[in-house]
């Protein structure tokens, strides 16, 4: 092979206090494949079995044991054989709606987090019609049944990360911006961090 990268794309920890990866792993004769891997307390590292996986942007793992990824527009659920099934969205079609299962869209949503009720926090882009990041995004919430409902309103800036806490306040790193901000649960945000 002329070259080869890999890249860790994300990470998670789920309730066993294992803490999951996915990788981009890249070589010049023959497309990017995607590998998840597990890293337990004790240190040991294993390949979590795929099936058909996803181009997953992002994946996170809640308290009770749940593991998702994203998309684009499609949020995945891991399931016991190593399998990705579709819990939401649909991966060929895109917007902003709420609804359960198959019936929500999303735009173009880059990060996902989960709180310690099992819930789980999508970020999400809104495009222009020509595809591009319009500078607005909106919070998604998806619970463990595949509803999504829309945290708050809509909101300036180009987010990637999102994590959240007990008391419902998110945090996120907004690169265009170069700051850290955070979200209280009355929808005021505050930059706690950068320039």
């Amino acid at each position: 092979n002329l070259f080869r990268y890999e890249i860790s794309a994300s990470l998670a920890v789920d309730g066993g206090g294992n803490v999951l990866f996915s990788r981009f792993v890249a070589e010049y004769s023959r497309d990017t494949q995607h590998e998840f891997q597990q890293v337990s307390p004790s240190g040991a590292m294993v390949a979590i079995p795929t099936r058909n996986p996803p181009a997953l942007k992002a994946i996170s793992a809640s308290s009770n044991g749940v593991t998702l990824g994203i998309t684009s527009s499609a949020v995945y659920r891991r399931d016991l054989a190593g399998g990705w099934i579709r819990l939401a969205g649909d991966p060929n079609a895109s917007g902003f709606r709420d609804g359960v299962g198959a019936e929500a869209r999303f735009s173009s949503l880059q990060a996902i987090t989960s709180d310690r009720g099992g819930d789980f926090y999508l970020l999400d882009y809104q495009l222009t019609d020509q595809g591009r990041h319009s500078g607005e995004y909106l919070i998604r919430k998806l619970t463990d049944g595949g509803a999504v409902s829309t945290v708050g309103q809509k909101r300036i800036g180009l987010p990637l990360g999102l994590a959240t806490n007990s008391q419902g306040t998110f945090f996120l790193t907004d690169p265009e911006r170069n700051v850290v901000a955070q979200i209280d649960p009355q929808g005021n945000e505050t930059v706690i961090g950068g320039s």
